[in-house]
């Protein structure tokens, strides 16, 4: 008997341990679980990271090896002659706007060698030309377009007379489009949407992205604005094949459908009288 009593403890005592050690073991399991739960969302972090700093440098890279092409060009005669062609004045002036003004978005400060050059931007800052320096310069080409009689296409390929300038981009396209919106110049807004529309087909990733949505919306209210309602509706189709819950895009298809409509009623009253 004294020895069933004595196994009767150690097995209370034995149960009693290992309930306690499997609760320390459940609650420790439920922990690790959490924090592999965790590393995984850690893991995606980091992976988003890795993709904004791969897309950040590569835009980087695209704006240096747009600067040594420039540098090259230069080289190759002088600056005097160089800046003479009205293109190579532009893309100056448009690599200063929307390039080495804008670099402090794009380049993190955290490295000495990124401290020095920001510094050096920041001290030589006073030296940029200003945003009204590049919108002349921008009204100076689709000056010479009309003078000329000129197309975007040939403007854009940066051979005007007797000079082989630096060609324009499609995102350079669509800012001198854009430009012309702004001033309520719809037919060159349409021809330097569609030239951007032909350049950008024709570009490698190496170019800054164009916004396919922006161009088609442009294209939409120039047609729209000329009296074009097929191709107004045309390009709102194709704006919102490209980004589908585009909501102005929507309400602007309906109006536009309304209008055709109200054309064809007024078209077919007049044939009647």
């Amino acid at each position: 008997m004294a020895s069933v009593a004595v196994w009767l403890v150690l097995a209370c005592v034995s149960a009693a341990g290992w309930r306690a050690v499997s609760g320390e073991m459940f609650t420790a399991l439920v922990h690790m679980e959490g924090l592999v739960r965790l590393e995984g969302e850690l893991l995606e972090g980091l992976n988003h990271y890795i993709q904004a700093d791969r897309r950040r440098l590569q835009e980087l890279e695209q704006f240096a090896g747009q600067v040594r092409s420039a540098m090259e060009k230069v080289e190759a005669s002088n600056a005097s002659q160089h800046l003479l062609d009205p293109v190579n004045s532009f893309q100056l002036l448009n690599r200063y706007t929307n390039g080495w003004m804008k670099l402090k978005d794009k380049v993190p400060g955290v490295h000495e060698n990124a401290r020095d050059l920001m510094a050096n931007i920041s001290v030589n800052q006073y030296l940029f030309p200003s945003e009204e320096d590049y919108t002349g310069a921008i009204t100076a080409l689709r000056r010479l377009q009309d003078t000329y009689q000129l197309t975007p296409g040939t403007i854009a390929s940066g051979k005007i007379g007797q000079h082989q300038g630096l060609p324009l981009s499609s995102v350079d396209c669509y800012r001198i489009g854009r430009s012309a919106y702004l001033d309520d110049h719809w037919l060159h807004t349409r021809s330097w949407m569609l030239e951007a529309l032909g350049r950008f087909d024709e570009e490698g990733e190496e170019e800054e992205e164009l916004d396919l949505s922006s161009v088609f919306d442009h294209l939409s209210f120039a047609e729209y604005k000329m009296g074009n309602l097929k191709k107004a509706v045309q390009y709102t189709r194709e704006l919102l094949q490209n980004e589908p819950g585009h909501e102005r895009a929507l309400a602007n298809l309906r109006y536009f459908n309304e209008e055709m409509g109200q054309q064809h009623s007024t078209e077919e009253e007049g044939g009647e009288g």
